[in-house]
């Protein structure tokens, strides 16, 4: 890449991270909690052929061209930086997503809060399942107040919320890793990702579940 190959791995993560399908491996989860069997397959199985695809142009790539890129997920050390930039990438989403311009600082408090629990509860020992649960019971605890102090879907501040969290690098790399024969680290990074996506998506669904069940009808 013209900035030098130093910085290829992130201008390239960078770039092939707005195709993750993020919302569908979230959504796929959530819904097979809920007991929506087909529509949780239906998503999961569109999820994980796009994130295939996607390798797969990696991969050839990387093929023709004999890069060494290391596409190993790198994290910023500096807390304090690193979840305001963690609200911006919120806010990008959220514009992504058509989400009104009042929505979308509110919108970005929620992604950083549940970046910040994130790696808090990180930093605290706990492992990445559990510190990814949080942060779902964090964003969707978050989108339920703002959704009835605003009057607006709770959906519009959950879904740019959680995508930050989602890891899309991580997926790739275990893709590419299996490419290259590397089996151990290929299934290392697969059962990274799918932790981390059903613990999110667990504490998402956790907090949802509840509040349908506080508007039930007393019979």
């Amino acid at each position: 890449t013209l900035a030098g190959a130093q910085f290829a791995a992130p201008a390239i993560s960078a770039s092939v991270l707005f195709l993750v399908p993020g919302v569908p491996m979230v959504s796929s989860i959530a819904d097979l909690f809920r007991g929506d069997t087909v529509s949780g397959v239906a998503r999961l199985a569109s999820a994980v052929l796009l994130v295939v695809a996607i390798a797969a142009g990696l991969w050839a790539m990387l093929l023709l061209t004999q890069a060494q890129i290391d596409f190993t997920p790198g994290r910023l050390d500096l807390l304090l930086l690193a979840v305001p930039l963690a609200a911006l990438a919120t806010a990008g989403f959220a514009i992504m997503f058509d989400v009104p311009y009042r929505v979308l600082l509110p919108a970005a408090l929620v992604g950083g809060a549940g970046y910040a629990v994130y790696r808090l509860a990180g930093l605290a020992g706990l492992p990445s399942g559990a510190a990814a649960f949080l942060a779902g019971l964090m964003i969707s605890l978050l989108s339920e107040l703002l959704a009835r102090v605003l009057r607006m879907p709770t959906s519009m501040f959950s879904i740019p919320g959680f995508l930050p969290l989602v890891p899309g690098a991580a997926a790739f790399r275990a893709l590419l890793d299996f490419a290259a024969d590397d089996y151990a680290a290929g299934s290392e990074g697969f059962v990274r990702t799918i932790i981390i996506v059903m613990a999110l998506a667990a504490g998402i669904g956790t907090v949802n579940a509840l509040v349908r069940l506080g508007r039930r009808p007393v019979v």
